[in-house]
């Protein structure tokens, strides 16, 4: 494994449930009128880290 790929299973491990991939942030404030923070919070509770 590369040593990217050790630090994100470290931050699945410890962090599950809090991560938000910013990329898919990024994708859904294109079509969205909503702040940042409100569909990082619905990315966090309803779309998996991975």
């Amino acid at each position: 494994m590369t040593d990217h790929e050790v630090l994100k299973e470290k931050l699945r491990e410890h962090f599950a449930g809090k991560i938000v991939r910013k990329d898919l942030t990024k994708k859904m404030k294109e079509g969205a009128n909503v702040p940042v923070y409100v569909l990082e919070f619905l990315l966090g509770q309803y779309c998996g880290s991975d």
